[in-house]
């Protein structure tokens, strides 16, 4: 992903106060979905089952308060934006198949 313009500090501060619930492993499936990863590629990255993404996906929307898909990755773009809080460079994550 290419940035996507200036994040202003505000903003970064909300988004690190409503990670704070999230557990580790859900802060980074929000990152890898903020960084363009589908479901299938999360599982495989982390060595962990499609089903448990669901899982981790259905947990991070309900303690956030997001009640669509689309709003999760809104939310996970935003994070994955926030260069102080995404530890994946974004070329790492970029694992389309051609």
């Amino acid at each position: 992903m290419h940035n996507l313009g200036y994040i202003p500090r505000d903003c970064v501060q909300n988004i690190k106060k409503r990670m704070k619930p999230l557990t580790q492993r859900e802060k980074q499936i929000v990152l890898l979905i903020g960084n363009g990863l589908r479901g299938d590629q999360i599982a495989a990255s982390l060595k962990i089952s499609p089903q448990t993404v669901r899982k981790h996906r259905a947990n991070i929307a309900q303690k956030l308060g997001l009640s669509t898909t689309v709003q999760l990755v809104s939310y996970a773009v935003t994070v994955a934006q926030s260069s102080s809080m995404n530890p994946f460079p974004h070329h790492c994550c970029n694992t389309r198949q051609t």
